[in-house]
């Protein structure tokens, strides 16, 4: 078989097979590499920005492999992607404590809405008769606590109520019964700000979750710069 000259080292050698261009694998693979230069400079890689063609730079002087240039590169990736893994990191611990943080606040809802806050709205849909005699007859309640036997002689009835010439005891009714719709309007407020807490943290959450999506892109990004640079060293 006829000799060749290496189109890469410019060598003579007896080729194996009758298409061979190159003397050697790693010849072969540092012709097709420099070809592939030749057509694209910039290697046609995926792109953050110019953050591609700024690392492809210098890969190549003089046609050769400029593999200071490469181990330099390779050690820039893995520190940014040592910046990027820890701020993923922070991100994921602030998920949780958003999490935590929205547990809470439904725990502390729930407690409002099934204690205190549906206390007062029974006592708020009792009758004015019950409300009256239950919380604002103080001759009754005061004898009732005492164990007097004839505490019910101070019960009111409904013609007591109505009685116009004892305007007050409406009067009182009214007062304490808009004193409880103001206690419950209180729990509805601490609710409301509970539950914007509560959207306010979900948000963080969503914002969160994409600013770790777009990490991870980074990340596979200079991943693959990485696996890059150190095929190319291997075959050096």
């Amino acid at each position: 078989m006829n000799t060749k000259t290496c189109l890469y080292c410019g060598e003579t050698f007896t080729p194996k097979r009758a298409d061979a261009l190159c003397c050697s694998s790693k010849c072969r693979s540092a012709f097709n590499y420099k070809k592939k230069q030749r057509k694209n400079d910039n290697l046609n890689l995926p792109t953050i920005g110019d953050e591609a063609q700024i690392l492809e730079k210098g890969i190549v002087v003089k046609g050769e492999v400029d593999t200071t240039f490469l181990i330099k590169k390779t050690n820039e990736c893995e520190t940014k992607m040592e910046v990027i893994n820890t701020e993923i990191a922070q991100l994921e611990t602030s998920q949780i404590n958003l999490s935590a943080h929205i547990k809470d606040l439904l725990s502390q809802i729930l407690t409002i809405e099934s204690g205190d806050k549906a206390k007062l709205l029974k006592r708020y849909n009792l009758s004015d008769l019950t409300l009256y005699n239950n919380y604002l007859n103080g001759a009754f309640l005061s004898e009732k606590k005492n164990g007097n036997n004839f505490a019910n002689n101070r019960l009111k009835s409904e013609s007591d109520l109505e009685n116009k010439f004892n305007p007050m005891l409406r009067v009182e009714i009214e007062d304490y019964r808009n004193n409880i719709g103001s206690a419950i309007d209180k729990h509805d407020l601490e609710i409301a700000n509970n539950q914007h807490q509560i959207d306010t943290a979900k948000n963080d959450i969503d914002k969160n979750c994409a600013k770790i999506k777009e990490l991870q892109s980074q990340l596979r990004f200079y991943e693959a710069r990485v696996l890059k640079y150190e095929t190319i060293l291997l075959s050096v």
